[in-house]
């Protein structure tokens, strides 16, 4: 893919995942906010785990986790997807590579999630 085709691509994922997280949440970005003072809820406790893995280069343990244990009835963990896919979506493609992913994936594991929330997704 030319480099005019990954960046169109890249915003178009990242639109999709905004566009989410302003329809659902009523928020303009992605990110996840853990709450100050807060007991850590279950979404909160995956967020950690998952940028933890995410910060050793481990993305394809970070996505398994999200799979295996969002509760898909809980919207939090869909704010938590959000910001991990609009971040990984942020990568290079090279940095991406060296994690074993790619930018298809990414956009492949958003539309997957907002499936699985009946979310509207009007991605790629």
């Amino acid at each position: 893919m030319f480099k005019d085709e990954k960046d169109y691509f890249m915003r178009q994922v990242q639109m999709a995942a905004r566009m989410l997280a302003l329809t659902l949440f009523q928020k303009e970005q992605t990110e996840y906010r853990l709450p100050e003072g807060q007991p850590q809820s279950e979404a909160d406790r995956l967020y950690l785990q998952m940028r933890e893995r995410v910060d050793r280069g481990e993305v394809n343990e970070a996505e398994n986790l999200l799979f295996e244990k969002t509760d898909w009835s809980d919207l939090r963990f869909l704010e938590v997807a959000l910001d991990f896919y609009d971040r990984l979506n942020g990568w290079s493609e090279e940095e991406l590579a060296a994690c074993g992913y790619s930018h298809e994936e990414v956009e492949e594991g958003l539309r997957e999630v907002a499936g699985r929330f009946g979310a509207p997704y009007d991605g790629i």
